[in-house]
């Protein structure tokens, strides 16, 4: 008969934030993306740009380059909806 045991052993850690939005903030640049495609994509690319600008103008966060970057994105992807709906295959 033989027995065979094993020693487990479970690292964890704990990270306390003041904020629970706090970890967020770091990456929102990473969302921000031109608009481009067809409809459905340009719609995809251009949502996050408005909500990420909306959330950092309400919390304080927005910077300069954020906000020109952004707001570049959406008027490009608005033009580029506008684009798309006047062509004559639909979008």
């Amino acid at each position: 008969m033989f027995v065979i045991s094993y020693l487990v052993t479970v690292n964890t850690s704990v990270v306390t934030l003041g904020d629970i939005m706090g970890s967020t903030l770091t990456g929102m640049d990473k969302l921000i993306q031109m608009p481009y495609g067809c409809g459905e994509q340009t719609m995809l690319n251009l949502a996050p740009n408005v909500f990420v600008l909306d959330y950092l103008n309400s919390t304080g966060a927005l910077t300069p380059a954020i906000d020109t970057k952004c707001k570049g994105y959406i008027l490009s992807g608005i033009i580029l909806f506008y684009i798309l709906i006047k062509m004559p295959v639909g979008y």
